[in-house]
């Protein structure tokens, strides 16, 4: 169901003071009341047209009740689901745990935000972050594989993810995605020292999803 414009209801501008307000309420309920009215189709039309006046001004003039309409509006602009704006509340609030260090914490919530919209590559991101810091490394590099499926252009996340794997001690793994991330970064300072410190390694290890992305022919 559309939001409705109140604004627009009193033929006001956009963001219009109380002010302005009260004084197109004014002038069009005068024009407007239904006991101005005999013809009853006249009437009933006025009624409705009075009604919705009354809700607008009611609305635009008071603080916390045009607060949360204009929230309303801004939610129904921007096409969200109601899950998917739980979900961002989730994971908003599994970055505020993951900064004061809280990372379990940040699990559960960063949990809740993919149940709802397993989508945005962030989500998955974020719980690979938190999933690190409690020394989950395997799920951590699933989650990273996860966010590069959703977004295999970014190099951000394979060079996390080598960084990841570098710390869980599989070394080859990790050496696929710091060259992955040099395929989009060619001059990323922090992947080619990884490479360099990491050295050649066993090629004849078997390729996973990612590092098959990028075999060549």
């Amino acid at each position: 169901m559309a939001v409705k414009d109140y604004f627009k209801v009193l033929g006001v501008a956009q963001g219009a003071s109380v002010e302005e307000v009260r004084k197109a309420y004014r002038h069009l309920s005068r024009d407007n009341h239904p006991d101005k009215f005999t013809d009853r189709e006249e009437k009933r039309k006025a009624e409705g047209t009075f009604a919705d006046m009354t809700e607008a001004f009611n609305v635009l003039t008071n603080a916390e009740r045009r607060k949360a309409w204009e929230e309303e509006v801004r939610l129904s602009a921007s096409g969200e689901s109601s899950a998917e704006r739980e979900a961002k509340g989730y994971y908003k609030a599994g970055l505020v745990k993951l900064n004061e260090g809280r990372a379990a914490e940040a699990v559960k919530l960063f949990k809740a935000a993919l149940h709802l919209d397993s989508g945005p590559s962030m989500y998955h991101a974020g719980m690979a972050k938190a999933l690190e810091k409690t020394q989950a490394y395997g799920e951590a590099a699933r989650s990273w594989d996860e966010a590069i499926k959703k977004e295999p252009y970014n190099a951000k996340h394979y060079r996390a993810a080598g960084a990841c794997l570098e710390k869980a001690g599989m070394a080859i793994r990790a050496r696929r995605m710091y060259e992955a991330s040099l395929k989009w970064e060619p001059n990323d300072k922090s992947a080619l020292e990884a490479l360099a410190r990491l050295g050649a390694g066993d090629k004849g290890e078997k390729k996973g999803f990612l590092s098959s992305m990028f075999k060549k022919p």
